[in-house]
């Protein structure tokens, strides 16, 4: 089932060329992939000497902060947006008759059963 909601043309547009650009990029990607791929296995990356092991604890530094920060700022989005909203209803409590009409039982049976520690259900 699709959703269909009410936007503007511009806004359809640009959704449109940030999708297809999207698509493009991903189509880019594996292509170079696929072209560039050596069958060949390579060990070089496992090789760390002191030259580079604070370049690469620099880079993973800034890209765990880089992470935090985009989660907290998507956080801070979806509470300013969505945090007021109370979507969930929860139902009344189910009355006496409701349950006698619903099982078709008499009221003594249903207060047998409500008192039995154990119910066998046919």
């Amino acid at each position: 089932m699709i959703i269909q909601k009410e936007s503007s043309i511009l806004r359809s547009i640009l959704e449109g060329i940030i999708t297809l650009l999207g698509w493009l990029f991903l189509a880019t990607f594996l292509f170079y992939l696929i072209i560039n791929f050596e069958w060949g296995i390579s060990f070089k990356f496992y090789s760390l000497t002191l030259a580079n092991v604070n370049a690469i604890l620099l880079f993973t530094l800034i890209m765990a902060l880089l992470c935090v920060a985009l989660l907290m700022a998507w956080s801070t989005y979806n509470k300013k947006k969505f945090g007021h909203l109370r979507r969930r209803k929860f139902p009344s409590p189910t009355t006496t008759k409701e349950i006698l009409d619903y099982y078709q039982i008499s009221e003594e049976q249903l207060e047998k059963i409500q008192e039995e520690k154990y119910v066998e259900v046919d």
